[in-house]
């Protein structure tokens, strides 16, 4: 049970999706609803999250996703119900789905686990490098990449951009 956290959310995402002047919606969390782990505790945690949240996330046109928890990263394209939504390729029409984000690679990298249900939806990961996250937002596009770096210096790589 979430208490009135649902309830809060759903007055939020009315909000934002009401408002003419915002281009994107981009929830953060700390919990996944998409990603490849086959364990987590408690059990099933994506499972719940997704049968809570992503109905609010979908009547409401969030564009992102960010959650963490999980030690890697991992970042999904557009999906719904568990299957990639149609982007609008070869004529077909384009469906409005969130992009998802595991962003939990500061500090700690708890490496690949296997292939869990959701690996077909993921469209990059890295796994056994620390980073982070940075959006930039126009009001044409949102762009995130993830940055590694390397413990005690100053290099650092963009593993993964998408917009």
């Amino acid at each position: 049970d979430f208490g009135d956290q649902l309830t809060w959310l759903r007055s939020e995402l009315a909000r934002a999706s009401d408002d003419p002047s915002l281009d994107w919606i981009i929830v953060v969390g700390h919990r996944q609803l998409y990603g490849t782990k086959l364990f987590d505790f408690p059990p099933l945690t994506p499972y719940v999250m997704r049968h809570y949240f992503e109905p609010l996330f979908l009547e409401f046109g969030v564009d992102l996703y960010i959650g963490a928890h999980i030690h890697y990263y991992e970042r999904t394209g557009p999906v719904k119900h568990g299957r990639k939504c149609r982007t609008g390729a070869n004529g077909e029409e384009r469906e409005k789905c969130p992009v998802h984000v595991i962003n939990g690679a500061a500090g700690n990298c708890e490496g690949p686990e296997g292939r869990g249900l959701d690996h077909r939806l993921v469209e990059s990961g890295v796994y056994n490098e620390v980073g982070y996250g940075k959006v930039d937002v126009t009001p044409e596009a949102i762009r995130f990449s993830f940055i590694t770096t390397e413990t005690g210096s100053d290099l650092e790589h963009v593993a993964d951009t998408f917009e």
